[in-house]
């Protein structure tokens, strides 16, 4: 299915890009391709040694792939907001009671004032209409079924091809998966559990039928008593269970076949792409709204800052051009200026994110959670609060990715340097709202997602 991409012969030609190194497409479409809940370490393409995203990995290797891409927000409802318009959802205000502000102006509105007809397919509430998401589309299809299987997304994404094949279009696609329920089919599921699959599995008729809370907890007792594992507690779909390890294993299993089944279905997006005769005219953009905690810190869930929520794809699929990676560090605000390079329009101004192609040295990147405030610079994370609560009763932790990957072992005490440093960064973030009406109110996201059953 993935030769849509394989037998695309980019390399023949001469590579289209500007004289800054921007790869350049003018009059092209644009398909902005995000996942929700899709982390980047799962995908091939960022070295993951199981084959969940064939589809994925062809179009990466056709791509500028950007190996060091985070998420603004860990959950949707802020998000979304903050790629489409490139700005901070918290820093810059976005959102009036969870609603993206109608002042603020997004890559949409943007590339509609081109003379791009501007579509959506649209899978999961919190990217919906109702948040102020579809500001500037000429058509938005919300036609889901919760939870959206993948098979469903790819036919209404191929239909919206095909009526708006013959005009210069921009198609946004938020698919749901691999967001929880993971639920693939029991098939799928086999390919990727490395236990054996004939012991009792969240697919055994004893279990497949019960409510989550009774199927976790059946297969908690039958692997205390079978294998002697000790159970520890885990934090999943806002609540705490208990896990033990082979439970843990299972659902890393079926999060494993929900990308490979959106994976499978996005293939055939992109075989429709080169049958109607776009693909040569074509921009993709791919990233997602933000990652997955996969056990973690005892976390099978978003809506934190941990490296496995925050770091996501972002590759860059411009017809003509070569394939080349960028190690640098770059943000989800970052699409929409790269979108506008790219299609060689204006470029926009007041906004967070810069060309993702641009020449940069050390650099910083910036997301939150609440009161959270999280900033990077090179391996280095400084976790806060924001200035406002900034008391001394909430210390900055330090931590090292490269040595520490999950975050384990707090540095703070004995790097006070890059402490001050990455405080004085976050602070200057964070005294910049780039807000429209500097009188906008400043609500609690977070607080909005609680009221909503959303998180706990």
């Amino acid at each position: 299915m993935f030769a849509a991409f394989v037998m695309l012969g980019c390399s023949d030609s001469q590579d289209a890009t500007t004289s800054s190194g921007t790869p350049s497409c003018p009059g092209c479409n644009l398909v902005l391709l995000t996942f929700d809940a899709l982390r980047a370490d799962r995908l091939g393409v960022y070295g993951y040694d199981k084959d969940t995203s064939p589809n994925l990995d062809a179009l990466a290797a056709r791509s500028s792939v950007f190996a060091r891409c985070v998420a603004q927000a860990p959950y949707t409802l802020a998000s979304v907001p903050s790629f489409l318009t490139s700005k901070f959802s918290s820093a810059d205000r976005l959102l009036d009671d969870g609603v993206l502000r109608a002042e603020e102006r997004t890559l949409t509105e943007m590339l509609k004032d081109a003379g791009y007809t501007t579509l959506a397919v649209i899978t999961q509430v919190y990217a919906g209409c109702r948040w102020g998401s579809c500001a500037g589309f000429d058509r938005a299809n919300e036609d889901y079924i919760v939870p959206e299987r993948p098979e469903r997304t790819a036919e209404r994404s191929i239909e919206m091809l095909r009526d708006h094949a013959r005009e210069p279009f921009f198609l946004w696609i938020h698919a749901r998966h691999p967001h929880q329920p993971y639920d693939p089919s029991e098939a799928v599921f086999r390919r990727f559990y490395d236990d054996d699959a004939d012991d009792l599995t969240f697919y055994s008729e004893s279990v497949r039928h019960l409510p989550f809370r009774k199927g976790i907890a059946r297969l908690v007792s039958h692997y205390e008593e079978t294998r002697g594992e000790k159970k520890s507690v885990m934090g999943i779909k806002g609540r705490r269970y208990h896990t033990t390890p082979t439970v843990v294993g299972q659902m890393r299993a079926q999060y494993d076949g929900n990308i490979f089944e959106i994976d499978r279905e996005m293939g055939r997006f992109f075989d429709a792409l080169r049958d109607l005769g776009l693909l040569s005219k074509t921009v993709i953009i791919v990233g997602a709204d933000h990652g997955e905690g996969l056990g973690e810190r005892r976390l099978f869930d978003h809506n934190t800052v941990t490296r496995g929520v925050l770091h996501t794809p972002m590759f860059v699929f411009v017809p003509g051009t070569s394939a080349k990676r960028y190690s640098h560090p770059v943000m989800n605000v970052d699409i929409l200026p790269t979108a506008l390079a790219v299609l060689d329009l204006p470029e926009a101004p007041g906004i967070r994110g810069r060309n993702l192609f641009e020449t940069r040295g050390p650099d910083y990147v910036q997301y939150s959670e609440g009161s959270l405030r999280t900033v990077v610079k090179d391996d280095i994370k400084l976790i806060g609060v924001e200035p406002a609560e900034f008391d001394g009763t909430h210390p900055d932790r330090l931590f090292d990715l490269e040595r520490d990957p999950d975050e384990n072992f707090d540095i703070a005490s004995d790097n006070t340097e890059n402490v001050r440093e990455l405080r004085a960064a976050l602070d200057a973030i964070e005294s910049e709202n780039l807000a429209l009406d500097a009188m906008a109110p400043d609500t609690d996201v977070s607080e909005k997602l609680r009221q909503l059953g959303y998180i706990e």
